[in-house]
């Protein structure tokens, strides 16, 4: 396997992300999600999935992306609804977790 393409798209890709984190943290989202959503990205994917596995393996893996679509929007109209929780979701799960181990505890001691 050569690994040169691989180290490629991990080089675009930390770009990318190096990017979308530099515009969001000034706080510029929209400038954030423009470079997050950019098509180079796609099609960057596509012509590495082309030139591994040809149109064979290109078509089945845009079919995947139309599919998924709706998951993908889902989980991002979950996390705008829980980001402003997450500290609470985080405190609380810690809370059951301790409370669960507390009680394992005492369980397994009788």
């Amino acid at each position: 396997m050569n690994f040169k393409p691989l180290a490629l798209y991990f080089v675009i890709g930390e770009i990318i992300v190096a990017t979308v984190t530099y515009f969001d943290s000034r706080r510029k989202g929209l400038l954030a999600t423009s470079a997050a959503f950019f098509p180079i990205v796609t099609v960057v994917t596509l012509v590495g999935i082309y030139l591994t596995g040809g149109a064979s393996a290109t078509v089945p893996y845009f079919r995947g992306m139309l599919l998924l679509f709706p998951a993908w929007a889902l989980y991002v109209l979950a996390m705008m609804f829980m980001l402003p929780r997450w500290v609470a979701c985080t405190i609380n799960t810690c809370n059951t977790c301790r409370c669960l181990s507390i009680h394992n505890r005492s369980s397994a001691d009788h």
